[in-house]
């Protein structure tokens, strides 16, 4: 399971409204558990326009390796079972 400085990191890479709710959601439940948050520099998220990404256009590497590492941990669910 990525850590909430991981989630973090990721959404603040995207304007749309899933990264938004995605960066509040990080910081409450940081707030709950008592974790620290740190933005990462201006070169590592600069979120792109707020119009989105056109989906026809092919997914760029970085974000590629991002939707992958996401979907395969979302995946597994033993932790889910006792």
């Amino acid at each position: 399971m990525p850590s909430l400085q991981e989630l973090l990191e990721i959404a603040l890479r995207y304007a749309t409204a899933m990264a938004d709710a995605m960066i509040v959601a990080c910081y409450q439940k940081a707030h709950e558990v008592g974790v620290r948050l740190v933005r990462p520099k201006a070169g590592r998220s600069p979120r792109p326009s707020a119009r989105g990404r056109d989906p026809r256009l092919p997914l760029q590497e970085e974000e590629e390796l991002d939707w992958r590492r996401l979907m395969e941990r979302n995946g597994d669910t033993r932790a889910n079972h006792l």
